[in-house]
This record gives structure tokens, C-alpha cells and sequence, in this order.
């Protein structure tokens, strides 16, 4: 009895034991299962919404470009029939002028209907079209004429004139066998189209370095850089040193500007500090006289007389003053394109007209500096003086001191007697 209680007992421990592992793993493997079959049903609808959105978005791009296409293709067919109605137009109105010419050439008179037609009984929209098509031609006649001005204003300034003009009458000496000159064009913004323009007439091109723009013109011996001021360590004695000439825009007024500077006026009271600046920096490193060009952008149209502007800029106290200032032009750039033009080239070559190459007080120490130390160096290739110049010379220094020694004992013996 106690052996069949033993016995049963250890079967019902093996029957649950085994029991146990087979229903571990069946929940394992329907885990499994049930887990694989969520991710299958995940994958599934992700890439189904993502099946769906791709063919939304490639319908939508279909629809977009065909619109644009439709829109693109009205628009050339609508400027296509207006190109063609303005020359329908215009060959009707030629043929209405060439009828009107042989009508008015012949003797005969032309008849009612002409008359009526041509007269004031027209309906409003012949009227009208009849305006628009004089318009069209007057557009026609002025472009080549519109072309040409824009062309010779945005022309670049012979600056081979202005640099044979300063070479003139001027005596250049320089070890190399050149001299280079400096001319400083000194402007707020680059980007504004006022100094792209100035730009433009300078031939200005950027450096190598691309810190600044420059244009180096080279004749008869002499070359002339002209360049911008660098955006950083603009205060270069290098590039003052050989400077005699400077161009500054002053009074161009923006509109974003005009918080700030409010009129016209007070931008040029501004300019006017920049203005005594550049003469104090000039005075502190040019070796030569300094001729300042300014040029005055009157973009708002308040007609200040030259005089006043003048005041504003203290240009009259800075050539009074004991400073390297030769003189300084005003330029006025309100005119119309074609006065600008003439002004800005006239007043370039008055500058190098005027350019004699004097000397600032720090050029004419240099100067001297220069000649001291050439003094002191004894020359290599002096020539010996022949022998008999330098017998002839000690001859004559022996005679004369000979007949100074017979006058003094002339005298001498004249005063015992």
C-alpha cells in the first residue's frame, strides 16, 4: 500500500513536471507567434499608408506640373497672339500711312468713306487703339536710342588720359625705373547701384586677396592705382604714402538710411567728419600734395546750391589749413546722365592736369633724408680726373700761394721803412 502511494506520487510529480515544460513552451511558441503576426500586421499598414501617401504626392505633382504647364503654355500663346497683333497692328497702321500718302500725292480727293474713317466720327475703341498703336511705335523708335544712352553712361572713363595728363609735367625719377601712384576711391557701400556705377566708370575689379577693389593704369612711365579702401586695417601708411589723389562720394541719402541721417543736410554734415578724416590721415602718411574729389549724390532732390555744400563739408577750412590739402573739387551727380558723364571725366583730368608732383612736408623730409644718405655713399662708378688736370690744379694752387707770401713781405718791409 505504501509502495502504490510512493509510486503515484512520483508519476503525479513527472506528469506535472512534463506537463509544465510542454504548456511553457506552447505559450512560448503562440507568444512567438502572436508577436510575429503584430509586426507583420504593423509592417503591413505602414507600408500600405506609405504605398498611399507616395501615390498621393506623385498625384499631386502631376497635377502641379500640368497646371504649370496649362499656366506656361496660356501665357506664351497670349504673348505669342500680342506679338503678333502689335505687327498686324503696326503693318496696318503702314499701309493707313502709305494710303494717306499716295491720297494726298494724287490729285484726287479722297472719298467719304476715307474721310469718315479718318475723321472724328471714329467709335472710341479705333480712337483708342489708334493711341496705342502711335505709343507702340514712338517705344519702337526710342529703343536703339534709349540702348545707346544707357551704353555711354555705364561706359568706363578713358583713365589712360587721366594718367598721361598727371605724367605731363611731371619728372619722374625712381630707382626701379616706374613710379606708382595711388588714387584712394573711398564709398559707404559697395552694393548700393550708385557706387556699382562708380564702379563700373572706374573699371574696378576685385584684388587677388579680395579685400578691396582696385584698377592699376599704366602710360608714359607712370601708373596709377586706383583702389578701394580694404574693409579692415583701412588706416594703411602703405597705401597713404603714395597718394595724391582721393575720391569720395558724400550725401547719398537710401531710403534706410534716412532714420538715421533724417535729410540730405545732416548726411552731409556726416560726410563732412569722414572728409577731415581722410585729410588728417592724409596729411599724417602722404608724401605728396593731396587734390580730393567729392562727389555729391543729391538722390532726394533738394537742390542745395554748390555754396552750401561747400559749408557743410568745411571744404574751404581744410585747403586753408596747414595740412597736405591741394585742393578739393566739388562734383555734382543730380544732373542727367549725360552731364555726369562729362562732369565726372573733366573733373578726373583737371585733377591730372593740376598734378605737378609736389611734395607734402613729411615727402619733402623724406626727400632729404634720402639725398643725406646718397651724399655719404661714395660713388662706384666716379671716373679719376686725368694727370694733368690734377698737375695744372696743384700749379696753380702753388703760384697763388707764393704771391700771397710776396704781398705780405712787401707789406711788412713797407712798414719798418
Amino acid at each position: 500500500m505504501a509502495l502504490e502511494l510512493i509510486y503515484n506520487d512520483l508519476l503525479d510529480k513527472a506528469i506535472e513536471t512534463e506537463v509544465g515544460k510542454v504548456a511553457a513552451h506552447a505559450t512560448k511558441n503562440y507568444n512567438r507567434v502572436s508577436e510575429r503576426a503584430s509586426l507583420i500586421d504593423a509592417f503591413a499598414a505602414e507600408l500600405y499608408t506609405a504605398f498611399v501617401a507616395e501615390q498621393t504626392h506623385q498625384t499631386m505633382l502631376k497635377s502641379v506640373a500640368k497646371h504649370r504647364y496649362d499656366t506656361a503654355l496660356k501665357k506664351k500663346a497670349i504673348s505669342v497672339i500680342q506679338c503678333n497683333a502689335r505687327k498686324l497692328c503696326k503693318m496696318q497702321e503702314e499701309r493707313r500711312q502709305r494710303r494717306e500718302e499716295i491720297e494726298l500725292t494724287s490729285f484726287k480727293a479722297p472719298s467719304l468713306k476715307r474721310l469718315l474713317s479718318a475723321g472724328k466720327n471714329d467709335s472710341p475703341a479705333k480712337r483708342r487703339a489708334s493711341v496705342n498703336m502711335s505709343q507702340v511705335n514712338l517705344t519702337h523708335e526710342d529703343t536703339s536710342e534709349r540702348q545707346e544712352q544707357m551704353k555711354k553712361l555705364w561706359q568706363p572713363i578713358d583713365l589712360a588720359r587721366f594718367v598721361q595728363s598727371c605724367a605731363a609735367g611731371v619728372k619722374m625719377i625712381a630707382d626701379d625705373g616706374a613710379v606708382t601712384l595711388n588714387s584712394i576711391i573711398v564709398a559707404e557701400n559697395w552694393d548700393c547701384p550708385y557706387s556699382k556705377w562708380l564702379s563700373a566708370k572706374l573699371s574696378l575689379k576685385a584684388s587677388s586677396d579680395k579685400t578691396h577693389l582696385v584698377n592699376e593704369v599704366t602710360s608714359d612711365g607712370l601708373s596709377v592705382s586706383f583702389r578701394s579702401l580694404p574693409k579692415l586695417n583701412f588706416i594703411n601708411e602703405q597705401t597713404f604714402r603714395s597718394t595724391p589723389f582721393l575720391v569720395l562720394e558724400c550725401g547719398l541719402l537710401e531710403a534706410k538710411q534716412v532714420e538715421t541721417h533724417k535729410t540730405f543736410e545732416h548726411k552731409l554734415i556726416r560726410d563732412g567728419g569722414i572728409l577731415s578724416k581722410l585729410t588728417q590721415i592724409s596729411d599724417r602718411y602722404s608724401y605728396y600734395k593731396v587734390q580730393i574729389l567729392v562727389l555729391v549724390w543729391d538722390i532726394t532732390g533738394s537742390d542745395m546750391p554748390i555754396q552750401r555744400q561747400c559749408e557743410l563739408l568745411h571744404t574751404e577750412e581744410l585747403v586753408k589749413a596747414d595740412n597736405c590739402v591741394q585742393d578739393i573739387r566739388i562734383c555734382d551727380m543730380s544732373s542727367d546722365a549725360s552731364r555726369v558723364n562729362e562732369d565726372l571725366q573733366k573733373a578726373l583730368l583737371s585733377m591730372g592736369e593740376n598734378f605737378t608732383g609736389k611734395l607734402s612736408k613729411r615727402g619733402i623730409h623724406k626727400r632729404a633724408e634720402i639725398r643725406a644718405k646718397s651724399r655719404n655713399v661714395t660713388p662706384i662708378l666716379e671716373e679719376p680726373e686725368p694727370i694733368s688736370k690734377q698737375v695744372e690744379s696743384s700749379t696753380s694752387t702753388l703760384k697763388a700761394k707764393e704771391d700771397e707770401i710776396l704781398r705780405k713781405a712787401r707789406s711788412c718791409k713797407d712798414g719798418n721803412t
